[in-house]
């Protein structure tokens, strides 16, 4: 986990959407999936932090 950030490193979810996955609608994930590309670009290591 990315204390900062609250995701998953890996997965880039927060530990409320990886525990509720298995009970989450069809709709729920996928925009639970729509997000992570976001997240994904806000996680890259920008210069002044690497």
């Amino acid at each position: 986990m990315d204390a900062a950030r609250r995701y998953c490193v890996g997965c880039l979810r927060t530990l409320q959407e990886i525990a509720g996955w298995a009970e989450m609608a069809e709709e729920d994930r996928a925009a639970v999936l729509a997000r992570l590309p976001e997240r994904r670009q806000a996680c890259a290591i920008r210069p002044e932090e690497g």
